[in-house]
């Protein structure tokens, strides 16, 4: 892969990396672990959806930002843009569009 691709994509990585930290950090200061005890019991159950649906988002976000870090290893390393299971380069259109790919088209299908 070229350096100017190399670079435009651990720049995309970094951006995405950075957006999704600030938003763990802004939620980590929103508190939502907060007990609040509602005395109707369809409130608090609402509110209880709220925090699991809110869970469920930090928890996809923290795995997004570990597997973002292992990319931007990965470019460090000149490892990247490679499918992990037949090791041919991955399409450059796929790796724009997702740039965490991890395999290419072909072994995808396979699966």
């Amino acid at each position: 892969m070229k350096r100017k691709n190399l670079i435009y994509f651990l720049n995309t990585l970094k951006i995405w990396h950075n957006k999704l930290i600030n938003i763990k950090n802004q939620n980590l200061k929103n508190d939502y672990l907060k007990n609040i005890n509602l005395p109707d019991l369809m409130d608090r159950a609402a509110q209880e959806e709220d925090f699991n649906i809110k869970l469920i988002n930090i928890n996809r976000n923290y795995k997004v930002i570990k597997i973002i870090e292992r990319t931007i290893k990965k470019i460090k390393y000149k490892k990247f843009g490679y499918c992990e299971n037949c090791l041919i380069e991955i399409n450059i259109k796929r790796l724009k569009a997702n740039p965490i790919a991890k395999f290419c088209i072909k072994c995808i299908k396979k699966m």
